[in-house]
């Protein structure tokens, strides 16, 4: 009688209940534990699946549709995959010009103005 009539929060624990009870405390750790890696993983599963499936759709899409249509493909003149050789060797013989905005220091003459106007350097 006196067993079942504790006050509130007085709970008596032998030995044998509180390693039940810390591993049972234990069981339920790891199980979260698991259960938190199980639905990462499925949530990592789908998301793979649906990056997929979206770039699969996506190149579908665009190899299906084109914006160029047939009367614009016969107005354009194909590319002739040749070069003109006397002009890129002429290029390369140019002399090289140093634009302004890369020279160092440049150096302006000095100009003096007279009382008529005249600028001489």
């Amino acid at each position: 009688m006196c067993d079942k009539l504790r006050p509130f929060g007085s709970e008596v624990f032998d030995r044998e209940t509180q390693t039940e009870s810390a591993q049972a405390r234990r069981d339920h750790i790891e199980y979260n534990r698991n259960m938190k890696q199980k639905d990462i993983l499925i949530v990592f599963i789908l998301l793979f699946i649906f990056v997929i499936a979206w770039t699969v759709s996506s190149f579908y899409r665009s190899a299906v549709s084109s914006t160029i249509t047939e009367a614009i493909i016969q107005d354009i003149p194909p590319i002739e995959p040749t070069f003109d050789t006397k002009t890129i060797n002429r290029l390369k013989e140019r002399e090289k010009i140093t634009p302004s905005f890369e020279l160092g220091n440049p150096i302006v003459p000095q100009s003096s103005a007279t009382e008529g106007g005249e600028i001489r350097p």
